[in-house]
This record gives C-alpha cells, structure tokens and sequence, in this order.
C-alpha cells in the first residue's frame, strides 16, 4: 500500500490524476482512496488529500519510485485510452444511414460515419502543449509510440467516434452545392477536467462521402502552415481554431502545387484540430433549394426541419444564454394545437414566437462576432485568402487556414491566394465579404424566421460592431490611451471617432506610399513622443521598401488600356466575373505604379521623410490631446491628491500598451516557408522552434532584430492546393 500527500484532480472515468513534482501520473479504476479524501474518484474537480493506493507488489514504494515509473509508463496506465468523450453530436443529431465510404450525395444528414484510413509509418512532427492541455493529455504522452498511433488515425481512440460533417458553400460567390469534410473527420467531443466541452478534429485522415475528386489526405507543406498558424493567431488573441498535432508519414500522394500541370509527390501528413465546435455558415446551406445561377441544391432540398434541429442544438451548446432564456419564455407561453397549427411556418417548420425572439438573437450575436473576428484581422494584417460560406465559423472563430497570408509591406489589394484571380477576397475587402456571407446565412435561416426581419438586424449592428473593434484596436496600436468609442442612437461615430478614423486611413496611406512594413511600422510608433518622432523616422528607415522593389509591388496585373474599358462597360466586366472591387484595386495600382515609376531612390528617400514628417506632426498632436484628457481624469478621479500625469508616466504608459498589441514575429510566409523546407528534408527543428517563438509574439528576445521579410519572400505563392 502506498501512501502518498498529494494535490491533484479527478480527470474521468474513475481514473486519478495525481500530481508529483509538477507532473500528472493516472492510476487505473482499481484504485483504492482512504476516507479522508472524501471523493468520488469518478467524479471531477480539483481535491486535495492524503491517498493510499492498492499496489500489486507487497513492498512498500517511495513517491520517488512511483515518478520514475510512471514517466516510463504513463502510456500503459491509460490517459489517451480514458479521455472522457461525450460525442453529444453523434447522439443527438441525424447521421447517415449508409455506413459505407465513398462519394456521394448524402441527403437528410448532418453527419457520415468514417473511418481514418492508416498512414504508412508516421512521424510526430510537433506538438503544441497548450492546446493539449484543453483536452487533459499531458505532455509526457506526446513521446509515447502510442500517442502517434492514436493522433495519426493509425489506431482508434477509445471513446470517439469518427465522422465527417455533411455542409454547403458560396465558393468565390457562386452556390457549390454540397461540399462538406472532404479531409477532416470529426474525432469526438472531450470533457476537459475543468468541464469544458472540446470537439477534436482529424484533418488529412483519409477519404469520406464528402472528398468530391479529392483523396481525403493532406500534404506536409499545407499541414505546417495551418498547424503553426492556428497557434500563431491563438497566441495574438484573435479567436481561433487550434491544432494539437502534426503528424507525416510515408504515404506519398500526388499534388500539382499551383494547377500548373506539374504534378510532385509529396508526403501524406495528419493535424489534429480542437474547437468548441467546426460548424460554419455552410453548415445551414444544406437545406437550399437550387441556385438560380449554378442550378445546384443542397443535399437535403426543402429539409427546414432539419435545419431547425441544427440551429437549436448550436444554440443550446455553443449560445447557452440565449437557449436559457428560451426556456423560461417557453414556460411562459401556452400555446393550444390550434395556434401551433397557424404559428407554423414555410416547408412545415413549427416556430413558437420565443423560439424566433431566439433565432433573431442568435444572429444577432453571430453578426457581433463575426464584425469583431474581421476587424481583428484588418488591425494584425491578417489576410484569410478563401472567405466561402464554408469557411465561416458560426461561433466567431478563424477557421479553415489554407492560402492564408500575412502582410509584410502594408498593401490593401493583397491577395494571398494564387488561385483568386479576380482579387475577391483581397485584404481590403475581408470586412464587407463577411457581411455578405451574413446575408447568405439570413438567407439560408429565412424559412425559419423571414428574412425582413434578420436583415435589419445586420444592418444595424454588423457596420457598428466593426468600426467598435477596428477603431477601439488601432487606438490601442497607436497609443491612444483616454478615449472610449462614442456614437449616436442611430450608429454614427462620434466627432473624435471620426477625426481617429481618418489619422488611421492617412496613416495606412503613408504606409502604402512609403512601402512601410505593416506589422514594424505599428511596433516602432512607441518611440514618438508628443515632442519628437525622429528617432521613429530613423528607425522605420530599414523597413520602407527600396524603388525598385515598390515598382515591382504596385505593378498593375491589367493593362490600362483594357482597365479603361472595363471601367467604362461594367456590365461586360460582371458578365466576366470580374468584381468591381478588382476593378477599382488596379485603377489604385496604376495611379501609384505611375507616381513610383517617376522616381529615383533619391527622390522617394525625401518623399518618404515628407509623408511621414507630415502624418507624425498630426499623430503628435493626437497624442497631446489624449494626453490632456488624461491628466483631466486623473485630476478628478484623486480631487484630493495634489499629483497629476505626467508626460514621462504618459508616455510610459502608452508603451506598455503598445508593446502589448502590437507584435514583433508573427507567422509571415517566408517564415513559414524556411520551416516548411527544412520539414520536407526530415529536419522538423524549424516547425518546432517557429511553435516555441509564435507563443510570445509580443515579446522582443535579447538582441533580436525586428522581422524584415528577404527579397526572394515576394515570389512564395500560396494556393488552395493541399
């Protein structure tokens, strides 16, 4: 009998975790407590105590002992085997009847039934511990051989239940139909010891009903980026997706990078991915009938009762508040069968009065989050690449990181991805594509509640929920430190808010004019103050971007002479599908191609000093009145103390603040690029070094330089190809 003092916590299924010397050891079911625990070991929450615990051997043990073991063995003793999976959507959602795997249209369903098809001796890559630890799996587990096995797909774990979610999409605008997991595979739900409930995906695991032309895997170079990014945009505070694991292997699969007719091999390789839950815009597609433009359906044509059912199991589980306060407004109303019967509404969905007061909140607070996630995006210089319906997270979170894209020089016609020609989801447009994906999703809800009635609501919140956050958050980037966000009952910005709004769109012009890195050109403002920005001015001098390499930046992709003519028919050009936002992107490269293509280095060198000497002076100026407004609230809030703000405690203060929002690494494509190379050759140090750095994004090391992207980084090209 061992007897150890512990402090620890029930995890699940009977199973102990204790903690000795800051490491978690499980013991199995069998074992016995004392009475003075005074626990339920199959019960959950933290506990301390003294235990004495049933050993096979008859000799006393020393906690010494039980450490060594247990590191040795931690895998025999069953963490991975007794992860406490709840998969409540298995339970309770429709699933498709037909069990076997292979393309096809899968109607009335939310999920299939799949399994992971194996990989051919697989190779952890890294891991990221942070994310492990939501799912209660310490890191000791992440050498075990049967960690892999588990996390590549090779071999089942205990508890989950694998499938592949059935949903739809908008695709560069156009109705696709049916989309769903082609390479991801829903693992299960984990309830963590803290209560929380996580869904854990596999990505790249193998074909599903959903793989279209596809083979359900997913290649190392692709794997790396969205496994280093989902953490990279964690650790910045944007909502996200976050990866666990990634896995290779020496499975090979055929991908032609760029479409190119150029095919390679490349290896196949596994992500694990967690999220309270993978559901998307597209996911409420699945009911559309067929497009006007595509003649494409969606799988369940006309199925609202199905929607419906999907639409209050997200509410219940993932927008409890707003299923609380339907259930108290449900005890208030008694409705007769009568009633029911009049209340019903389109393609025979029964929709109570409460239940819609429900629904219109629910996208409400969808249209919030959504507003907040892209001007998260617009202040880190985030750019997603591939903004379909099926790549909108219903709760708010980024998801779905393919052709994604940081900026280095400040650009707003960037367009990350290769493969979006006409520059739709270009960085600029972000913000208005995601409120056009929250008209489709009005659209896709419109039999449940009228679509006259969702629409007002975007209208009201999403502009003012975005310029909330935008404006909130560049404030902060710049060190504006006394100004709360201000607007009229009708959503106008206030008089500041309007004044802030254009330093901020000058400042962006500055950059763009000057070839100003976007990410050092925010990190460095700490060193203005209200008296001088001269040393900012130095300093920001190594990140502008030389003539030549400005010249080859801003040039145009279309000719003038054909711009004129789309410009002048631009009936002709939609009947193409060029945008008009493409439109009016080039015609903004061509003016700026013009003005670089008259320069000299000299000559942009004092244009540069004069452009930013002029948007500093009114930045400075900002800065003092920002300043005077706190030094008025500190005079009111201590009327009786005799100190004031100083300007040497302002400007303290301003960086602290800035240093905390303004990054200095954040995961660019040539970063990505060299970790992505060294992988490909066996050598995963990059990938697992890139992970340790993208966790204090925030923080400059001891004799490290700010990132300056080299000359070879603006020929990467990234595409949907995976």
């Amino acid at each position: 009998m061992l007897h150890v003092l512990f402090r620890g916590h029930v995890l699940f299924r009977g199973r102990i975790g204790i903690t000795i010397k800051r490491r978690c050891f499980p013991f199995n079911t069998a074992t016995t407590i004392t009475r003075n625990c005074k626990i339920n070991p199959s019960s959950a929450g933290i506990f301390h105590g003294t235990m004495s615990l049933a050993n096979d051997k008859e000799e006393e043990l020393k906690v010494e002992d039980v450490v060594e073991e247990d590191v040795k063995k931690s895998s025999q003793h069953g963490i991975l085997e007794n992860l406490h999976f709840d998969n409540k959507c298995m339970r309770e959602l429709p699933i498709d009847p037909n069990t076997k795997t292979y393309v096809r249209r899968v109607p009335h369903a939310i999920f299939s039934l799949v399994k992971p098809m194996p990989i051919e001796n697989p190779m952890l890559v890294a891991a990221s511990k942070s994310c492990l630890d939501l799912i209660d799996i310490p890191e000791i587990e992440v050498e075990s051989k049967q960690f892999v096995e588990y996390f590549s797909g090779n071999k089942e774990i205990p508890g989950s239940q694998t499938a592949a979610h059935c949903y739809c999409g908008y695709q560069f605008g156009s109705f696709s139909g049916q989309l769903g997991d082609g390479a991801a595979m829903y693992v299960g739900e984990v309830l963590n010891s803290s209560g929380e409930r996580w869904e854990v995906q596999f990505k790249g695991a193998g074909l599903t009903p959903y793989s279209r032309q596809g083979d359900g895997r997913k290649v190392l170079r692709s794997s790396v980026r969205e496994f280093l990014c989902s953490e990279a945009m964690h650790f910045l505070g944007i909502p996200t997706t976050r990866a666990a694991t990634i896995i290779t292997s020496d499975s090979l699969v055929v991908r032609d990078i760029f479409y190119s007719g150029n095919p390679n091999l490349e290896k196949c390789t596994v992500i694990s991915r967690v999220a309270p839950t993978f559901f998307r815009f597209g996911s409420f597609e699945i009911a559309l009938g067929p497009d006007p433009d595509t003649g494409r359906p969606g799988p369940s044509d006309g199925n609202y009762v199905l929607v419906k059912k999907l639409l209050d199991f997200t509410i219940e589980n993932y927008y409890g508040h707003l299923w609380h306060a339907r259930d108290m407004k449900e005890e208030e109303s008694l409705v007769t069968c009568e009633e029911k019967e009049k209340q019903r509404s389109v393609r025979n969905v029964d929709v109570q009065p409460f239940e819609k007061e429900m629904y219109k909140a629910f996208y409400e607070e969808v249209c919030v989050r959504t507003a907040k996630l892209a001007a998260m995006w617009q202040c880190a210089g985030f750019c997603h690449g591939v903004l379909n319906t099926d790549n909108m997270s219903i709760v708010g979170l980024t998801i779905d990181y393919g052709p994604f894209g940081f900026l280095d020089r400040y650009d707003p016609t960037f367009i990350c991805n290769h493969s979006d020609t006409s520059g739709r989801y270009d960085f600029q447009s972000q913000p208005a594509i995601c409120e056009e994906n929250l008209m489709r999703l009005a659209d896709d809800l419109s039999p449940i509640v009228n679509k006259t009635e969702l629409d007002p609501i975007r209208k009201k919140v999403y502009s003012l929920e975005y310029k909330r956050e935008y404006i909130t958050r560049m404030r902060q980037k710049l060190g504006i430190c006394f100004s709360d966000f201000a607007h009229d009952h009708k959503g106008n910005l206030g008089v500041v808010e309007r004044k802030d709004e254009l330093l901020i769109r000058d400042l962006l012009a500055c950059m763009y004019e000057t070839g100003a890195d976007f990410t050092n050109a925010f990190r460095l403002l700490s060193l203005v103050t209200m008296s001088s920005h001269e040393e900012y001015v130095e300093s920001l001098q190594e990140y502008l971007s030389p003539i030549d390499e400005l010249k080859k930046a801003v040039e145009p992709r279309m000719p003038r002479v054909t711009l004129d003519q789309f410009l002048e028919n631009t009936m002709y050009s939609k009947s193409l599908g060029i945008p008009s936002s493409f439109l009016d992107a080039e015609k903004t490269k061509h003016k700026a191609y013009d003005r670089v293509c008259m320069m000299t280095q000299e000559q942009k060198d004092v244009y540069d000093k004069e452009r930013w000497d002029s948007w500093l002076t009114q930045y400075r100026a900002r800065l003092e009145e920002d300043y005077k407004r706190g030094k008025g609230l500190e005079e009111f809030q201590n009327k009786e103390s005799s100190s004031t703000l100083t300007e040497e405690e302002y400007q303290q203060n301003r960086m602290m603040l800035m240093n905390a929002v303004n990054p200095v690494f954040i995961l660019r494509n040539y970063v990505a690029q060299i970790a992505i190379s060294k992988a490909e050759q066996g050598d995963f140090s990059g990938v697992k070094e890139i992970l340790e750095r993208i966790q204090r994004p925030f923080t400059l090391n001891e004799g490290e330089k700010l990132q300056k992207a080299p000359a070879w980084a603006c020929k990467l090209s990234v595409s949907c190809s995976s």
